[in-house]
């Protein structure tokens, strides 16, 4: 029984169907460089974060982060959703001028890497995207920090899928895998019962 869902994003993340369409040769390639833009974002975003903090000291950046309305979820263990660095990004030029000289050079990544968002992220693909990354990395390099898988894939990867699909990331989003754990919430309601039930363990 195919199940039909109700709404749901134009987008090519494929909800409610294959996942993958193409030739069994070039399926590995494209599970490895496939890159999630949601993981991306947030990943990146809280390692900058997190270093001008240290660098700052005495909890300086998270203050102005909470000051400036921007929620760190404890359920994350502390860090920004993907929300709330996207108004991080916003604000990077608040957060400059509130910085030292010396540490400017944060600011300036999360500005790039607004740019890298608005070019690259989204459904459309600007033509300079290649050139955007560029300039986040070398930006990203100047502040003296580990390049963790995270930011690697913005590096390297994001730039080369968005080439070979000559498309954003904002049209392969997550969308298929999260329609997956809500139609099986659904169907689980069907057929879970409490540990205490008689028929615990046969269904």
């Amino acid at each position: 029984m195919q199940v039909v869902p109700k709404q749901g994003l134009k987008t090519s993340s494929i909800a409610f169907n294959l996942l993958f369409l193409m030739p069994q040769p070039t399926l590995k390639s494209w599970i490895l460089f496939l890159p999630q833009n949601f993981i991306c974002f947030s990943g990146w975003g809280n390692k900058i974060l997190d270093a001008l903090n240290e660098r700052w000291g005495a909890d300086r950046a998270f203050q102005w982060v909470s000051s400036n309305l921007i929620v760190q979820q404890s359920y994350h263990g502390g860090c920004l959703e993907g929300n709330q660095v996207k108004m991080l990004l916003q604000k990077a030029g608040q957060l400059k001028t509130a910085l030292p000289s010396k540490l400017k050079k944060f600011a300036i990544a999360l500005e790039q890497f607004e740019t890298v968002t608005t070019s690259c992220f989204s459904t459309l693909l600007k033509t300079s995207f290649e050139q955007d990354v560029a300039n986040f990395k070398a930006s990203f390099l100047r502040l003296d920090i580990n390049v963790t898988p995270k930011v690697h894939c913005v590096f390297s990867h994001v730039p080369d899928f968005c080439r070979r699909k000559r498309a954003g990331l904002g049209r392969f989003s997550e969308q298929a895998s999260e329609a997956v754990h809500h139609d099986f919430k659904e169907r689980w309601a069907h057929y879970a019962v409490p540990e205490k039930h008689p028929k615990y363990g046969e269904k």
